[in-house]
């Protein structure tokens, strides 16, 4: 059948080259089949700004990497932050959410089919949409989202009260406009930190973890620049650009402006704790404890710190989690058992259980040369849990600048946390 399909079809375009006039073909298509109606369509069929060969609508995720829930309202709502197709999906039932729910709102784009990257600098996007957007947190119902693609974080009010044309941030922190994405503001280079700048995206793009403490200030990890900062409430509430907000503390180095050597791959570099990697997590117990996930993305550095307050830039941690014991000169070689039952690998989330001192850490999986890392889950006070997650690895997108994600390995291990 297929060779007939074709002989018709040569000897119809000989018919019509040899016997009749020439036929002027219409080379601009007028429809399109495998791609969903959406306003880009109306002006030209081809244009849906989707980077993905699938279907997109509005209930999938490709990479997912933040999750926040906003408890300030009753059934709490939930935010996941779809990284690697450049949006945030929210539904505003997270108690009786049901599978394969469509989303009741995207942010970051313009519907639920598109997910080009958006940002400054993308022809025809949004200069306020995302590219690869990580870390989320809810305070006081306002959304906050680090849009690591484009080196800031981005508040959106209250998003479920909000009409949807009206849904714009009204703070950008490590820019001076929304027309701006340039790592460590305002000097524009990678190597160099700034107080009012961040780098979450060097060229490698990483998550921007955010948490807020009980005086509602915010804190990120600064990861481009092996540190976290915090903001003070006072600023953040006022919302506007990195103009006018800065960082009033940083953990992880010695000051606002400057980076230490990497951390030595050695048991000395685990120890030291007045130093950060790649933070990669921020979470704060009911004390006010402050706890940074660390890694160096190796099987080196691994860890989580410990901060007690009252926090002060540069101040070192008080208990590290995740680093072995000395070697005792004639003791027995340590068995698999007691040692993964300490050790981390990429610890990527902390949590902590209701009503207990029990936490949880997400130690990501990925593999490297072949062979595949368990990720482990901590636990304290006789509480288990487990979780898996992906651990990414950057791709270049299109656009300059922005990356792609693309999921590696995945794996889970459960066992016991312990503290050195």
């Amino acid at each position: 059948m297929q060779s007939k399909n074709i002989l018709f079809v040569s000897v119809a375009l000989i018919y019509a080259t040899a016997g009749q006039a020439q036929i002027t073909l219409n080379t601009v298509p007028t429809r399109e089949v495998g791609q969903p109606q959406s306003p880009e369509l109306s002006a030209n069929p081809f244009a849906i700004p989707n980077g993905n060969p699938n279907l997109v609508e509005g209930r999938e995720f490709y990479s997912p990497t933040g999750i926040a829930l906003d408890t300030s309202v009753t059934p709490p709502r939930i935010y996941v932050a779809d990284s690697a197709n450049n949006r945030i999906l929210a539904w505003k039932d997270a108690v009786n959410f049901t599978n394969g729910k469509f989303a009741d709102l995207v942010i970051g784009q313009r519907d639920l089919f598109s997910t080009g990257a958006n940002g400054p600098g993308v022809a025809g996007g949004l200069s306020t949409g995302f590219a690869a957007p990580t870390g989320l947190a809810v305070d006081q119902g306002d959304l906050y989202v680090a849009d690591s693609g484009n080196n800031r974080v981005l508040r959106f009010r209250k998003p479920f009260a909000t009409p949807p044309d009206q849904l714009v941030p009204d703070l950008c922190i490590g820019q001076p406009s929304f027309n701006s994405r340039i790592v460590n503001y305002p000097l524009g280079q990678a190597n160099t930190p700034t107080v009012n700048g961040i780098a979450l995206n060097t060229g490698t793009v990483f998550v921007g973890a955010i948490a807020f403490d009980t005086q509602h200030n915010l804190w990120l990890a600064d990861a481009g620049n092996n540190r976290v900062l915090r903001y003070a409430a006072s600023d953040v509430a006022k919302g506007g650009f990195a103009t006018t907000i800065s960082a009033n503390l940083e953990i992880g180095q010695l000051d606002f402006i400057s980076r230490q050597p990497n951390l030595p791959a050695t048991q000395a570099g685990v120890l030291t704790l007045n130093q950060l990697a790649t933070p990669a997590a921020v979470a704060f117990d009911a004390a006010g404890r402050l706890y940074i996930a660390d890694s160096d993305g190796t099987g080196n550095i691994n860890r989580v710190l410990v901060f007690l307050p009252p926090f002060t830039t540069g101040m070192s941690a008080t208990r590290v989690m995740g680093a072995q014991p000395p070697t005792v000169t004639g003791a027995p070689p340590r068995t698999d058992p007691q040692i993964y039952s300490i050790a981390m690998f990429s610890p990527s989330a902390i949590f902590f259980l209701p009503g207990t001192q029990g936490m949880g850490v997400v130690d990501s999986v990925r593999s490297v040369a072949g062979l595949r890392h368990r990720g482990l889950s901590l636990r304290e006070s006789g509480f288990w849990a487990h979780q898996r997650r992906l651990r990414h690895q950057p791709q270049r997108r299109e656009e300059p600048g922005v990356q792609r994600w693309q999921p590696a390995s995945i794996g889970h291990h459960i066992g016991r946390a312990s503290e050195h």
